[in-house]
């Protein structure tokens, strides 16, 4: 498995980011969360690689940072994908210390809020994120675990995607192909989409497994998104976008969901 010194070439600095962009403007009155700012998106840069955009796939998500008023949503910061009615699935490193308040997760083809009143326009699109939850065995230094669930305030029409009913054949996952989605900034318009590209799988470990481009390869705003694969004739969630190398040029690193923890997804809230 390539080494931790080659991790997060998705949003290195967005939490400190964050915290520091709050740090400056006044302290939010009593009963009143604190949330981002918009130079935490700073780092987003391109969408998926050699991708092409993604007409499908409604169960794939933008996650937004919210500015430090609390009422204007900032450019995508991570991608993630629903997997219950209200429930989300992305990488922890995207919400890192942060409170749930500090986000949004809007739903469609695009991840651009407008610039507006937040949610104007937006109905059944765009919604606030209650809680979150970061897998019990998160090791932040090494991204080990690197998955958090986010739950939100309602539930979209979209459908949710599946998760493996069964543990992925790692017999067969060297050499065997795979699709990304995410979104983030791209070069060529429009920005703010969907993107979905294939990658080949190379590597597996009892946690996570890496993947090259076959053309397409995941960048910044890409964690959280969701590799998919074919399990018994249906399309499910393999892994989730978690690292690579800071060029985005070499390989990624996802984390494995036939590994989760049935307590990260049963949990009450």
């Amino acid at each position: 498995m390539p080494g931790a010194a080659a991790r997060i070439h998705r949003l290195t600095r967005a939490a400190a980011v964050l915290l520091a962009a709050c740090g400056g403007e006044d302290p939010p009155a009593p009963g009143e969360a604190p949330c981002g700012g918009a130079a935490a998106v700073a780092e987003a840069g391109e969408a998926i690689l050699r991708g092409e955009i993604d007409t499908g796939d409604p169960a794939v998500v933008a996650i937004n940072t919210l500015d430090v008023d609390c009422q204007r949503a900032g450019a995508p910061a991570c991608t993630g994908a629903l997997i219950g009615p209200d429930l989300v699935l992305t990488a922890a490193h995207c919400i890192g210390e942060l409170p749930p308040e500090s986000f949004v997760v809007l739903i469609g083809p695009t991840a651009d809020p407008g610039r507006g009143e937040l949610g104007a326009g937006l109905d059944g699109q765009l919604f606030r994120v209650l809680a979150t939850r970061m897998h019990p065995d998160l090791d932040p230094q090494t991204l080990a675990n690197d998955l958090a669930l986010l739950r939100i305030d309602g539930e979209p029409p979209a459908p949710p995607a599946a998760l493996p009913a069964s543990p992925l054949d790692v017999v067969a996952l060297p050499g065997a192909p795979a699709r990304v989605v995410g979104f983030g900034q791209a070069d060529a318009a429009p920005p703010f989409s969907k993107r979905e590209g294939t990658i080949t799988i190379t590597e597996y470990s009892p946690l996570e497994f890496v993947y090259h481009p076959s053309p397409a390869m995941t960048c910044a705003g890409d964690s959280g998104g969701p590799v998919l694969m074919d399990q018994g004739g249906a399309e499910v969630i393999v892994g989730i976008t978690s690292r690579g190398d800071p060029a985005c040029v070499d390989h990624g690193v996802a984390i494995r969901t036939d590994a989760l923890p049935p307590s990260f997804l049963e949990a009450p809230w």
